[in-house]
């Protein structure tokens, strides 16, 4: 049975706060000052809700890729003000590297989640990481994309609690708040698992427009047959030679959509499906939205989990 939706009135409210002026152009000054910074508005939710609702800063806005985010003088100056900055990692905020580099050379704690999460190869990406599996700016490599595994983010919230009992926060509030949000997110794997655990074996197949669902697979048994765009980036792009290949998977594995995201086009993707006769199915992957089924981390997965289970089943 799936389980009731839990309450998370809290989450909607830290997020409202967190990410409702996120970017370059907003006041730094004034939105940094209690000196909590994240890169991405998933990260900010996530932090918010260890936090304790405090309202943390989203760098990356609201539905803006973070794979291909260029930051402006101001998002420096709201950096350098940090008293924690939250990162990903794994080369999701490649074009942050050198500034968050910077910035914590002159002293800012920068939390790079990555490198406290197993990560999982990044696939086609993997020669552009070297021998030591780190990218140019000797970061982690892997595939970024690590909140799609609530589990791994539940391991993780002591890395970000660490952080921010460091400053003068109440400790004790602190570590309350992770209990909670970390059995929230428990409850939140148990729900899931649930809805896909009902679909048969022979249909847990995905496709999807780029390489973002690994984890998702990894812990709920599925199989990912092919990506439109095989990369875990979203910058990169598809050719005719991968699409034919895809198609051939797609038509070999009976899959029965692709799954499609609101940050990079869908024209291949939807050009294949039509030629295939498959549905297209829109996630939110990379970043939380304004829509009440994508503001927060938990009702992201949610959103994303309903979908893929009603798409897929039989």
């Amino acid at each position: 049975m799936i389980l009731a939706r839990l309450p998370f009135a809290l989450a909607l409210t830290a997020t409202a706060i967190a990410c409702g002026d996120a970017g370059g152009d907003a006041d730094p000054g004034a939105a940094a000052s209690n000196g909590l910074v994240a890169t991405t508005t998933i990260w900010a939710d996530i932090t918010s809700r260890v936090a304790c609702g405090e309202p943390v800063r989203a760098l990356i806005p609201a539905g803006a890729d973070p794979h291909g985010f260029e930051p402006s003088l101001r998002d420096r100056e709201l950096l350098e003000a940090a008293d924690v900055v939250i990162a990903n990692g794994s080369g999701l905020e490649d074009s942050l590297a050198d500034l968050l580099d910077t910035v914590a050379g002159d002293g800012v704690n920068v939390v790079e989640m990555t490198t406290h999460i197993d990560v999982l190869p990044a696939g086609d990406d993997a020669d552009e990481e070297d021998e030591h599996g780190a990218d140019e700016h000797g970061h982690g490599g892997g595939d970024p994309h690590v909140w799609q595994d609530p589990t791994r983010v539940a391991g993780a919230l002591d890395v970000i609690a660490s952080a921010l009992t460091a400053t003068d926060r109440d400790p004790a509030a602190i570590e309350r708040c992770l209990d909670e949000y970390r059995a929230e997110l428990l409850a939140l794997d148990a729900e899931i698992a649930d809805m896909i655990e009902r679909l048969p074996r022979e249909q847990r197949f995905l496709v999807t427009s780029h390489d973002s669902l690994a984890y998702f697979a990894d812990r709920y048994e599925l199989t990912v047959v092919g990506t439109v765009i095989p990369s875990v980036s979203t910058l990169a792009e598809p050719s005719s030679a991968a699409l034919a290949d895809l198609a051939d998977a797609i038509a070999l594995h009976d899959v029965q959509a692709i799954f499609t995201e609101q940050l990079g086009s869908a024209a291949e993707a939807d050009a294949l499906a039509a030629r295939l006769d498959v549905a297209v199915v829109p996630l939110v992957t990379d970043a939380l939205t304004g829509d009440a089924d994508a503001d927060t981390y938990v009702e992201l997965l949610r959103h994303n989990a309903a979908s893929i289970a009603e798409a897929l089943a039989p």
